[in-house]
């Protein structure tokens, strides 16, 4: 796209000159699947005898287990410093405003599950408020596709990632069963309901 005058080779050459960013392994081996399913289509409709991108994929050196790599102290310590959790105008539109307000609603509450239970961002989303409930005395986050009030409307990456897990002591420090108990009394079905 940056030199569409020149030849492919012509522009390998000029971008490994100036050391420009190239695509990831996995970015190519996208555009190769998707060509591939087109070469698929081609040799379904026997326009080509057979699919020659076929299990063609380029080798990505970077293990999986390294692509995401957690917070560092430094990027936690921006995150919670922000005026959310400070001190800000309002949780609307001021919530990146220092201000002396001290809403806790779902923009509050959400990293904070998430950095102390270790819950995916659309788990903690979705949560419904009998979610949140008593297992062998312990206050727990029951992570499931299961709603009590029938709606189908919970997602979670794969089957294996229904769990209960203990809500940490941070979060009822912070006041979490106060939250729990204000959703409930305005019969809030959502935890988070904004």
């Amino acid at each position: 796209k940056r030199w569409p005058d020149r030849s492919a080779r012509e522009a390998i050459s000029i971008s490994e000159g100036k050391r420009l960013r190239t695509m990831s392994p996995a970015h190519v081996n996208g555009h190769m699947n998707k060509f591939s399913s087109l070469l698929n289509w081609a040799t379904k409709e026997e326009l080509i005898a057979r699919n020659p991108a076929l299990g063609l994929r380029i080798h990505d050196p970077v293990p999986a287990r390294d692509k995401r790599r957690p917070f560092s102290t430094q990027q936690l310590q921006s995150i919670f410093a922000a005026p959310i959790f400070r001190g800000c105008a309002d949780d609307e539109n001021g919530y990146a405003v220092p201000g002396p307000n001290r809403p806790k609603r779902g923009r509050y509450w959400i990293p904070i599950i998430g950095l102390h239970s270790g819950l995916r961002l659309n788990e903690a989303c979705q949560l419904d408020t009998a979610d949140v409930r008593m297992v062998e005395g312990h206050l727990c986050f029951l992570i499931t596709t299961a709603s009590e009030h029938g709606a189908n409307d919970k997602r979670l990456k794969t089957l294996s990632s229904e769990r209960v897990v203990p809500v940490h002591p941070m979060l009822l420090d912070l006041g979490f069963v106060d939250y729990v108990e204000a959703r409930r009394s305005a019969k809030d079905l959502k935890l988070f309901p904004e």
